[in-house]
């Protein structure tokens, strides 16, 4: 059975399985982005950082959405200055 967004187009179903392996993917892509920010950030301009920055927050919410938020917390203190 097909449910539909508010726009009217189709939504395709989440299993389970599907949610775990979404999951992983988003944790796995913050793992990398923190990375970058670790090894890359000190050399990076302002605009660099803003713009990296932006793509780890936003995969941090991301992961959080999708319950893996401890996870989430632990990889993004790892950067300086994060309260």
């Amino acid at each position: 059975m097909e449910s539909y967004d508010t726009a009217g187009l189709a939504v395709a179903e989440r299993s389970p399985i599907g949610n775990a392996t979404e999951a992983n993917l988003f944790v796995r892509r913050l793992r990398r982005l923190v990375g970058i920010r670790l090894e890359h950030g000190p050399r990076m301009n302002t605009q660099g950082l803003r713009l990296l920055d932006h793509a780890i927050y936003s995969t941090f919410c991301d992961c959080r959405d999708l319950g893996r938020g401890d996870e989430a917390n632990t990889l993004v203190h790892q950067i300086p200055g994060v309260p």
